[in-house]
């Protein structure tokens, strides 16, 4: 199963969707906030069956209510139940299903929920048909999250820009026979020049999950460098014909030790303003003179 890289969110709750239109319904279980008297996804779409209820032998019936729209959308689109709803185990395990069923499930779930999955689900199928409203949509999404999180505009303008880089870097790398743990060799090259430290090192440093995501922990200057230095590496290698993980990541490690030096300019130049005092239109020349004087 392969997930979207677009992620949808309700509230603070990611609910996953995969590259073949399925929902995991768990996620819009947890999402909607495990709502009392209502089934979890699994007992929803299970068949019904008769039980017989303790020493009274009264019998009722048992099941889930999705069970029956399930089998009218298999028979419907002419295939398999289990080609509509899935409960894999693993990485991706839990209940997966059509995003018509998901639909089925959100208006079991409550009218409020209901209303922003048919919301959701209207904007995906929208986005599928016009892939360019779709990156304009996941980008708008995706600058409302970072400012959640607080980062400032020169961070989201260098965030957008390196995701950019990043693709035909990586591209690049393809092409050029680097394959498996060669990105990541290659993109530690880029790394510890301008960061000080491999992507395990910096995670430790910062304190972050073994998983997370280091470009959202950093400066928008070492944002800046590092798809700079992205940039100028995938160009390299380009030009010059290189193929491989060694060759390639070497000329990682050369556009990154090249970017690392033009920081290390920047930050050495930097001192503080010089204060001077506020010009008035009273005697303009004597003091226009007086501030000539103090900037040599």
């Amino acid at each position: 199963m392969t997930l979207t890289k677009d992620q949808i969110f309700y509230g603070d709750v990611q609910v996953r969707n995969d590259a073949h239109g399925f929902i995991s319904l768990n996620d819009m279980w947890m999402a909607a906030g495990c709502p009392v008297g209502k089934l979890e996804p699994k007992k929803w779409g299970q068949k019904p069956y008769e039980k017989t209820s303790g020493s009274s032998g009264r019998k009722s019936i048992s099941g889930g209510p999705g069970y029956e729209f399930i089998d009218f959308m298999s028979n419907k689109l002419k295939v398999n139940a289990s080609d509509l709803y899935k409960t894999p185990r693993g990485r991706f395990g839990g209940t997966w299903a059509h995003w018509q069923i998901a639909l089925a499930y959100a208006k079991y779930l409550s009218p409020e929920f209901h209303a922003w999955a048919n919301q959701a689900i209207k904007d995906r199928i929208e986005e599928d048909r016009s892939p360019e409203l779709g990156i304009t949509r996941s980008r708008d999404r995706a600058i409302e999250n970072w400012r959640k999180q607080g980062k400032d505009d020169d961070y989201i303008a260098a965030r957008i820009k390196g995701i950019e880089a990043r693709n035909g870097f990586t591209s690049t790398l393809k092409d050029h026979s680097v394959s498996g743990a060669g990105y990541a060799i290659c993109t530690n090259n880029i790394y510890e020049p301008i960061l000080g430290g491999n992507a395990s090192d910096i995670r430790k440093k910062k304190g972050l999950p073994q998983k997370a995501n280091i470009r959202e922990s950093i400066s928008s200057v070492e944002l800046g460098g590092v798809m700079f230095a992205e940039i100028l590496a995938a160009d390299k290698i380009k030009r010059e014909g290189r193929k491989g993980t060694n060759s390639c990541a070497s000329a990682c490690l050369g556009a990154a030790v090249g970017i690392k030096t033009v920081l290390d300019k920047h930050e050495t130049s930097l001192s503080r303003p010089v204060e001077t005092e506020i010009i008035s239109t009273h005697n303009l020349g004597d003091r226009l003179n007086k501030l000539r004087n103090i900037l040599k």
